[in-house]
């Protein structure tokens, strides 16, 4: 049983290969962001919050791996700015949950 007190943040590690070039482009240290209800994943990332983040660490034509990538929203943040993403997960149904987020769209004509 919980005392009262849960978390409100999250750290993020950000890696990359050679010297990081990091975008001053008015980040603050804290990101508020709201969340996402879990319907596939128990702690989904909303998608404009990890938008956010790539674009302070990466140009477009960039190659994105994410690891741990969960139901995707970091894939879905990295296609959406025009990144390249490679996404890793151990657990079956995230990588199709994923999938789903990435499927290609249909445009109206």
């Amino acid at each position: 049983m919980g005392n009262g007190f849960r978390r409100q943040h999250e750290l993020i590690c950000h890696a990359s290969k050679g010297v990081p070039t990091v975008h001053d482009r008015g980040v603050p240290d804290v990101i508020t962001c709201p969340r996402e209800e879990p319907i596939d994943h128990p702690s989904p990332k909303p998608i404009p919050l990890m938008q956010r983040l790539l674009e302070v660490v990466t140009e477009p034509g960039d190659l994105i791996l994410d690891p741990f990538m969960g139901s995707g929203a970091t894939l879905r943040a990295a296609k959406n700015l025009g990144r390249k993403a490679i996404g890793i997960d151990s657990i079956e149904s995230y990588c199709d949950v994923a999938a789903m987020r990435l499927r290609q769209e249909v445009l109206a004509l």
